[in-house]
């Protein structure tokens, strides 16, 4: 269902008083805030504003508008606008308008043609959040503050613009494709 379609279906239900959006539990940042900090939830956020953090939830929808400098950790994430950091999803969509600097760890991906991504990515055999819900990090812990072990490569910038030739590849357990 296109975000869109989605939103107007959630707010239409919370204007006939259905409960519908409330057991959803959809939090929305529209494109007129900017939040510096993490996001930790439980249910769905749909962002069309700007976050300088980490994000950690169920689902994500990032907004043609919507960008993040962070990392994210969802179960499902559908990009729309720009990402600066890791993703880590159960199922990644990414639009054809779609920006993403970083790597990509995912057990299922969706690209469209036009979305652009500067990074690696990885398909992971186990769901990320498959016990339950995002957990928020102890005091100790914080997202983003380690780095990630992975093969020292050259990152790869990758278009989907033109699919008339493509070349994979796959090293150390990373796969590669590049779409010229």
């Amino acid at each position: 269902m296109a975000i869109s379609k989605k939103l107007k279906c959630l707010f239409r239900a919370n204007k006939l008083g259905s409960r519908r959006i409330t057991q959803a539990r959809t939090s929305v940042l529209s494109k007129d805030l900017i939040l510096q900090g993490d996001i930790f939830g439980d249910g769905e956020i749909y962002l069309d504003g700007g976050v300088n953090g980490n994000v950690s939830c169920e689902q994500l929808i990032i907004g043609r508008d919507g960008y993040i400098n962070g990392q994210i950790k969802c179960k499902e994430a559908e990009i729309h606008g720009k990402v600066v950091g890791a993703i880590s999803a159960t199922d990644v969509v990414l639009a054809k308008t779609a920006q993403v600097i970083g790597d990509v760890s995912h057990k299922t991906l969706s690209i469209q043609p036009g979305a652009v991504i500067d990074g690696f990515y990885r398909q992971n055999e186990l769901a990320v959040l498959s016990k339950g819900n995002p957990k928020k990090p102890s005091t100790g812990e914080a997202l983003g503050r380690g780095r990630t072990g992975r093969p020292k490569q050259k990152r790869l910038k990758k278009s989907i613009d033109n699919p008339l030739s493509t070349s994979t590849g796959k090293a150390n357990g990373y796969s590669r494709k590049t779409v010229h």
